[in-house]
């Protein structure tokens, strides 16, 4: 379906994706998208993240219920009904603006992690479940985050090669100059001299982004704490 989508000049979804970085699920829906833009049925486009660039012809931009940012009365566009096939740009699996979304995933969040010395590896991991708490596809995260006095953890260094992202690690005078309010432990503060390790490496490791906010805050249990932050990735239409 891709190869009859570029003979006739159409957006590609999959091409999409991949020149954004993306990763993209829900191949059956993305070949639907890929079918009704070859036979001229329009496709809706929503996306939780800011983009750059003109919509491709065949792409109507859609609010989170599907409905288009362009319609008025909520039955038709331009006599044409609302689309029953789209595109959703998104870190959330639950996010189904239509009856058949494929999604196209970003890696925009950064995780965030603290625990005590050898901590076991099953904490760690179990640890990681904030992402399906949140409704966050794991490929969302483009790094996991720590203090330096972590880089060796044998926990954080298995999940960082299970979730395939980078581990990155930060002194004490790096996560205390990160700007904001964060949850503070006075003592965490007395063990690695800052009061809080994971939402000040989360948002720091983040830092690229102009802008950040909270997925969630500080969450601990078992000797491991989480926080989860999520930057305004940008999607370029060519």
């Amino acid at each position: 379906v891709t190869t009859a989508t570029d003979l006739e000049g159409k957006f590609a979804v999959d091409v999409f994706a991949k020149k954004n970085n993306c990763h993209i699920f829900r191949m059956k829906e993305a070949k639907e998208v890929s079918a009704a833009l070859l036979v001229g049925e329009k496709v809706g486009f929503y996306s939780e993240f800011p983009w750059e660039g003109e919509l491709p012809k065949g792409l109507i931009w859609c609010q989170k219920t599907g409905i288009s940012f362009s319609e008025i009365q909520y039955e038709t566009v331009d006599g044409t009904p609302l689309p029953e096939v789209g595109i959703a740009v998104t870190v959330h699996k639950s996010c189904h603006p239509f009856a058949s979304t494929t999604h196209v995933v970003p890696p925009a969040a950064a995780l965030g992690m603290g625990c005590r010395k050898n901590k076991e590896s099953e904490a760690v991991e179990k640890a990681f479940s904030c992402l399906k708490e949140n409704d966050i596809y794991p490929e969302a995260v483009a790094a996991l985050a720590s203090i330096d006095v972590k880089k060796e953890e044998p926990g954080l260094l298995a999940l960082s090669e299970k979730l395939g992202v980078p581990f990155k690690t930060f002194s004490s005078e790096e996560l205390l100059s990160v700007p904001g309010e964060f949850t503070p432990s006075s003592f965490v503060s007395k063990t690695v001299g800052v009061d809080n390790v994971c939402e000040r490496s989360a948002v720091k490791a983040a830092e690229n982004y102009t802008g950040i906010h909270f997925i969630q805050r500080k969450r601990g249990a078992e000797g491991v704490t989480t926080a989860l932050v999520l930057g305004d990735w940008r999607i370029r239409f060519e």
